[in-house]
């Protein structure tokens, strides 16, 4: 039985495709492993390593608790162990920005930047792709000029300033006929005072329509429309640029002459060139999509959009070095799962990848070790800096081993 049937799909993914994806994934971890490595680094410089962990109200004998609690004055192992222990708790310290955990606060803001962000995405796919095309088929003709154009101005122009420009004119001088607010996310009499709904998801297009709401959901699109139509532009300019030069390449390919010799109508001729064409933009859209999940900080701070991006900023700006950490671990995790994703769409996408059948020792002991000291991190202190002592120990042996290799 193959094992894409056992997995419920129907047998449409090869099983050497699953092997891709699973190992993809057990690569993740020594990267993630790399992140926190990164972050408990930046933490050491950012003045008192008890700040991540303080409030304003709290006192110098809570602050030798903190302290105590979370083996700062340790060695640097122990720290590290605890830090990461500590990461994979959801303990990542208190935002004084907001007066919460970071951990809290991120649930919080992370569905609106969501929310924005999938609109904008949609709008810039549904957008770029077509233009793209479009503009290939019609090359250097007047049309294709124009969509050059179109893509040129949304690479060179500043998103803050195209965001302001939107916000003047649709919404500030022309804001009675187009009816759309300046900024925020949703009407607060309408939502919290006047008729109150349900958010169990954050989303609020989702919640309104799971309230049966149409005036809560048309406030909440309304709102959505021009920050989202700021960040669609500015996504959709370079992935216009990329598909017309790859429906170019592939409109030059020999297959795609023969086709046409055979008879082929233009249609089906465009429809298997647009496929092929699709997947290097595949890679520029997903990690587009992971840079929009981070939090746009410029277009969510014009808009005054509460989400990852104006928290950022507003973190900064307060020096709160506990939601800048914890904004730098979320959106390291945001790109690392946009990348594996795209990978796996890639080697979905065209068969000539080459899937790695082969697996180097190399690899396994990197992964197996990742794995064990994540498990041992997360359940006890003590057994965790056992195996990062171990780690270390075979690091240097391997390095040791590798030079004399070399040098002899």
């Amino acid at each position: 039985v193959r094992l894409s049937f056992l997995l419920g799909i129907g047998g449409w993914i090869p099983p050497k495709l699953w092997l891709y994806v699973v190992r993809r994934l057990a690569l993740t971890i020594p990267v993630l492993l790399g992140v926190t490595l990164i972050t408990f680094s930046l933490s050491l410089g950012m003045g008192d390593p008890a700040a991540p962990y303080m409030t304003e109200k709290t006192t110098p004998e809570q602050r030798d608790k903190i302290i105590e609690q979370h083996n700062l004055d340790a060695p640097l192992p122990e720290r590290y162990i605890t830090y990461l222990s500590n990461v994979l708790h959801g303990e990542w310290g208190f935002s004084k920005t907001i007066n919460k955990p970071v951990s809290e606060a991120v649930k919080i803001k992370f569905p609106a930047t969501l929310e924005l962000s999938i609109l904008a995405f949609i709008i810039a796919v549904t957008t770029a792709i077509p233009l793209g095309i479009f503009a290939s088929i019609r090359h250097n003709r007047w049309e294709d000029h124009g969509v050059r154009l179109f893509a040129l101005i949304g690479s060179a122009v500043p998103i803050f300033w195209f965001a302001l420009i939107l916000k003047y004119w649709f919404a500030f001088k022309y804001g009675d006929i187009t009816n759309l607010p300046l900024g925020y996310r949703f009407d607060a009499f309408l939502w919290e005072l006047d008729d109150p709904i349900e958010r169990p998801t954050g989303l609020l297009l989702v919640d309104s329509i799971l309230a049966g709401s149409w005036v809560h959901f048309k406030d909440a699109f309304m709102h959505m429309i021009l920050p989202a139509a700021t960040l669609g532009y500015a996504s959709m300019a370079t992935t216009i640029r990329l598909m017309r030069g790859n429906m170019l390449d592939v409109l030059g390919q020999d297959y795609v002459r023969t086709a046409k010799a055979k008879g082929l109508s233009s249609t089906k001729v465009i429809g298997h060139a647009s496929k092929n064409a699709m997947i290097p933009t595949v890679t520029l859209l997903g990690m587009g999509f992971a840079g929009l999940l981070s939090g746009s900080v410029l277009t969510e701070t014009i808009f005054q959009w509460p989400g990852l991006g104006l928290w950022t900023i507003q973190a900064m700006r307060n020096l709160d070095v506990s939601a800048i950490l914890g904004l730098v671990i979320f959106s390291a995790v945001l790109t690392i799962l946009a990348n594996l994703l795209v990978d796996i769409a890639y080697a979905y996408l065209d068969p000539r990848v080459d899937l790695g059948s082969q697996i180097s020792i190399v690899e396994i002991v990197i992964v197996f070790l990742s794995f064990i000291l994540l498990g041992a991190a997360y359940s006890d202190l003590s057994l965790g800096l056992t195996v990062l002592s171990v780690i270390g120990f075979l690091a240097v042996a391997g390095i040791a081993f590798a030079t004399a290799y070399f040098l002899s």
